[in-house]
C-alpha cells in the first residue's frame, strides 16, 4: 500500500476523476485490471471446459463474485472444481497403474490413493467454498471502514461541495474494501462505465444495502446534499447521524449476542479440559494403548485449540463495527510485527525476532531436555515436575519475548498518536473559533496552542510552531515537508487530512476556514463519543474475557497438573503395595500393566502449558479484534502482558498442590 500512502499525499481537494494526474490514473489501472492467483486460475479452468451446475447456483455464486469484484464468471468457478477432480482422478489412475507394474502391495497402494484423493478434493472444496470465504473476509474489513467512509466523504463535502472531489478523497485515504470499491468508483466513471458518479454510487448503495442499510441510506443523503445548498450542513450531518446511531444499535445487540458464545469458549477451553485431563493418569494404566501423549497433544495441542480458535472466528465474522485503528507503519522509530526497528545514522534497520527467541527456547530448555532424556525408576516426580516446568518457562519466556519486543515500542508510539487523535476535535474547534476572530492562520495556531498547554496535543502543535521559526518555512511546509515536516511523526490519517484541511481552506477565506474546521470538529466529536459509548457496551464481555486469560485458563490448567501428579503418586504407591502381594499380579488389571504406562507428569506439564499458551493467544486475539480492532500492536502487547501473568499464576498452583497438599498424604513407601 505503498504506492496508495503517496497518492494520499499527494491528493489535493477539488480534484474530479478526469482532472486526475497520470500517477493516480496509473494506480487505479492497475488496481481495478490486474487479477489474483485464484482469478487466473478459474479462467484457465473456463477456458478448457465449461460447467453449469444449474441457474439457481449460478446465480447465488455470481452475486458473492460482484460483491467481492472477482472478474471471473460463476461457471469459471464450477470449471475449476470440476477440472480439479477431474485431474486427481487421472493422476491416481496413473499412480495405481504405475505402482501395480512396480509390485506394491494393495495396501501400500490404497495408503497413497487415499491420500493425494484426499489432498485433491480438499483442494477442489476450496476452491468452491473461496468466494464465500473471501466475501465474509471483506465483510468483516469493511466493518471498520464503514463510519470512516462516511466521516471522509462528509469532510470532502465540507471543503469543496464536488461529490467526484470527495469520493476521490475518501478512496485515497481507505485502504481496506471500501477504499477499493470507491476507486473502483473512480476507474468505472474514467473508463466511461459510468456517465456520472452518482449512477456510480447508487450501484455502490445497492451493493452494501443487504449488509448495512443505514449505511446504503447514509450515502443517498450526502448524494442529495451537494444540491441542496442552504440545507448542506444539515444534511451531512443527519448522514453521520444515522450512520453512528445504527452502529450503536448493531453494536448494542451484539454485545448481548456475546453471551452464549464466552459461555460455549469456557466449557470447550476450560471445562472440559479440566475434567479429562484429571481422569488421564487413571485411563493410562487401564488403556494404555489408547492414552498416550500422541493422543494428548493431538486432542490438546492441535484439535481443542482450533474448535477454540474457529469457534471465536465465527463469532468476530458477524460482528457488525470493527472499531478504527491508528496505522503507525510509516512512522520513523516504527517497526513491522516480529521484527526490532534500530536506526543506524540515517536508516532505519529490522531485525527480525525470531531466531533470537529459538535460541533462548533451546538454551532454557536444554538443560530439562537432557534430564528427561536420563530419566530412570530412580528419578522422583518432584525432580520430574521441575523439568516439566523449566521447558514450559522456557516456551513461554520465549513467546513472551517475541510478543512485548514486536509491540512493547510500538506500542507507546501508538498511545501518544491516540490521545492526540482523542483531543483533536477539541483542538480544532479552538482553532477554528479564533480564526473566525479574524487573526491569521499562523497566529491563530500559536493562539490555540496556548490554550492546549496541559494536553497531549499541545507537543504536536508546539513541533509547527517551532519547525516554522527555526526553518522560516511556512505552515504547509512545517507540516508536510518530506524531509523535516511534523506529520511523519504522527502518521494518523485522521491528523493528516485534517491539518491538509486547515492549509487548504485557509487559502479561500478565514471565515471559510473557520467554519469547515468547526463542522469537522462536530463530525470527529460525534464519531468520537460513539465509539466511547460501544466500547462500554463490551466491557463487560471484554473484561470477563481478560479475567478468563489471565486468572481462570491458567489457574484451571495449574490444577489439572497438580491434581495429575498426586493421582500419579497415588497410583504408583498402590502398583507398589501390590507387588509386595503373594498373589499372581495379572489377575489385578491395574497391575497388569506397567508402571512406566502412567503418563509421565513432566509430559503431562509440557502438554497442558502448550495448551494454556495457545488458549490465551486465542482470547485474546478475539477480545482486542472486539475491543479494538484488528491491531497487531495491541494484540501482541496483550498475550505478552497475559501470558506472564498466566505463567505464574500456573507454576505457582502446581507447586502448592505438588509440594503442599502432596506432602500432607503419608507415603510408607519411598517414590
Amino acid at each position: 500500500m505503498k504506492n496508495l500512502d503517496k497518492l494520499s499525499e499527494n491528493y489535493q481537494h477539488g480534484l474530479t476523476v478526469r482532472k486526475l494526474s497520470s500517477d493516480f490514473v496509473q494506480f487505479l489501472k492497475e488496481e481495478n485490471e490486474k487479477k489474483s492467483f485464484y482469478e487466473n486460475i478459474c479462467s484457465f479452468a473456463g477456458s478448457i471446459i465449461k460447467f453449469y451446475p444449474g441457474e439457481e447456483k449460478t446465480k447465488e455464486l455470481q452475486q458473492k463474485l460482484d460483491f467481492s469484484n472477482m472478474k471471473i464468471k460463476a461457471a469459471d468457478v464450477y470449471s475449476a472444481f470440476v477440472l480439479m477432480i477431474i485431474f486427481t482422478i487421472f493422476v491416481n489412475s496413473i499412480a495405481t497403474i504405475t505402482f501395480i507394474l512396480l509390485g506394491y502391495t494393495f495396501g501400500e497402494t490404497f495408503k497413497y490413493i487415499f491420500v493425494t484423493s484426499l489432498i485433491g478434493i480438499s483442494i477442489s472444496y476450496y476452491i468452491l467454498v473461496y468466494p464465500s470465504i473471501y466475501a465474509k473476509k471483506l465483510r468483516v474489513e469493511a466493518s471498520s471502514e464503514i463510519v470512516q467512509t462516511i466521516l471522509y466523504i462528509s469532510i470532502g463535502l465540507k471543503n469543496v461541495p464536488n461529490l467526484e472531489s470527495a469520493v476521490a478523497f475518501a478512496a485515497f485515504n481507505l485502504e481496506g474494501p471500501m477504499g477499493k470499491d470507491l476507486r473502483k468508483i473512480l476507474w468505472d466513471v474514467y473508463i466511461g462505465k459510468y456517465s456520472r458518479i452518482e449512477d456510480a454510487l447508487d450501484d455502490f448503495s445497492n451493493k452494501w444495502k443487504f449488509e448495512n442499510r443505514e449505511f446504503s441510506q447514509a450515502l443517498d443523503l450526502l448524494k442529495t446534499s451537494v444540491t441542496e445548498i442552504y440545507d448542506r450542513d444539515k444534511i451531512i450531518e443527519r448522514a453521520i447521524s444515522l450512520i453512528l446511531q445504527s452502529n450503536m444499535e448493531r453494536m448494542n445487540q451484539y454485545a448481548r449476542e456475546l453471551k452464549n458464545p464466552i459461555t460455549m469458549i469456557n466449557a470447550l477451553g476450560i471445562l472440559l479440559p479440566v475434567i479429562t485431563l484429571i481422569l488421564f493418569p487413571i485411563l493410562g494404566i487401564i488403556m494404555p494403548f489408547l492414552i498416550s501423549p500422541y493422543t494428548l497433544i493431538f486432542i490438546y495441542n492441535i484439535i481443542l485449540p482450533l474448535t477454540v480458535y474457529f469457534l471465536m472466528k465465527n463469532t468476530l465474522d458477524k460482528r457488525p463495527y470493527s472499531f478504527h485503528t491508528v496505522n503507525i507503519k510509516n512512522h520513523p522509530e516504527a517497526s513491522d510485527f516480529g521484527y526490532l526497528s534500530l536506526k543506524l545514522k540515517d536508516k532505519k534497520i529490522q531485525i527480525p525476532i525470531l531466531p533470537f527467541c529459538i535460541l533462548i527456547l533451546v538454551f532454557l530448555s536444554f538443560n530439562a531436555i537432557i534430564g528427561m532424556i536420563n530419566i530412570d525408576k530412580d528419578t522422583s516426580i518432584s525432580t520430574r515436575v521441575l523439568y516439566g516446568l523449566q521447558i514450559f518457562w522456557a516456551i513461554s519466556i520465549s513467546t513472551i519475548i517475541f510478543t512485548m519486543v514486536s509491540s512493547n515500542k510500538n506500542k507507546k508510539i501508538k498511545k501518544e498518536i491516540e490521545e492526540i487523535e482523542s483531543e483533536f476535535a477539541e483542538a480544532i474547534y479552538i482553532l477554528g473559533s479564533t480564526i473566525r476572530s479574524g487573526q491569521p492562520l499562523e497566529a491563530s495556531l500559536r493562539k490555540t496552542n496556548e490554550r492546549l498547554k496541559d494536553q497531549k496535543i499541545h507537543s504536536f502543535f508546539e513541533k509547527i510552531i517551532n519547525t516554522m521559526n527555526t526553518m522560516g518555512v511556512t505552515l504547509k511546509e512545517a507540516i508536510f515537508n518530506k524531509d523535516f515536516g511534523v506529520i511523519k511523526h504522527y502518521p494518523s490519517k485522521t491528523i493528516k487530512n485534517t491539518m491538509k484541511i486547515v492549509v487548504e481552506s485557509s487559502s479561500k477565506g478565514l471565515n471559510t476556514a473557520a467554519s469547515t474546521l468547526t463542522a469537522i470538529s462536530q463530525y470527529m466529536k460525534n464519531v468520537h463519543d460513539v465509539d466511547e459509548h460501544l466500547k462500554q457496551f463490551l466491557e463487560d464481555v471484554t473484561s470477563s474475557m481478560s479475567l478468563i486469560s489471565s486468572f481462570l485458563v491458567p489457574l484451571a490448567a495449574g490444577v489439572v497438573v497438580g491434581l495429575g501428579a498426586i493421582i500419579m503418586k497415588i497410583l504408583i504407591f498402590v502398583a507398589s503395595l501390590f507387588n509386595q502381594l503373594p498373589i499372581d499380579q495379572q489377575e489385578i488389571p491395574i497391575i497388569g500393566t506397567k508402571i512406566e504406562a502412567i503418563m509421565p507428569i513432566e509430559i503431562l506439564i509440557i502438554i497442558v502449558g502448550i495448551y494454556m499458551i495457545e488458549l490465551i493467544i486465542s482470547i485474546n486475539i478475539f477480545r482486542i479484534q472486539i475491543e479494538k480492532g484488528n491491531d497487531l500492536t495491541e494484540i501482541g502487547y496483550s498475550i505478552g502482558t497475559n501470558l506472564i501473568s498466566a505463567s505464574l499464576i500456573f507454576t505457582i498452583t502446581i507447586l502448592i498442590i505438588h509440594f503442599g497438599l502432596g506432602s500432607i498424604i503419608d507415603f510408607t513407601i519411598s517414590v
